[in-house]
């Protein structure tokens, strides 16, 4: 899970949060929190430099517990339904696959 914190897509975070029905004001705090994140590298015990993150969310945040949860319950609900189609035709694995 911890590498899966730090692939999470904002732009994924803010669809989510507007398909389950937030406000706009509150997605775009939301928005600011997670986007106003600067990191710098610490080499021989000196920092060096500040950059900025681009996505990801922040590890033991109450908040990003609560946004990864509903990323991931939104892709549930999305292979839920996509298993719901009958046009999808899921694969078969053999028993003694790879």
């Amino acid at each position: 899970m911890a590498k899966a914190y730090d692939r999470v897509s904002w732009s994924y975070i803010c669809i989510v949060l507007r398909k389950m029905g937030f406000d706009e004001v509150f997605i775009d705090m939301v928005w600011r929190i997670m986007a106003n994140n600067w990191y710098s590298i610490i080499i021989n015990g000196k920092r060096h430099g500040f950059f900025h993150s681009t996505r990801g969310l922040k590890q033991g945040d109450p908040l990003s517990l609560a946004l990864f949860i509903l990323g991931a319950e939104m892709l549930s609900r999305s292979l839920n339904n996509l298993q719901q189609n009958p046009l999808y035709h899921g694969f078969y694995m053999e028993k003694r696959g790879p």
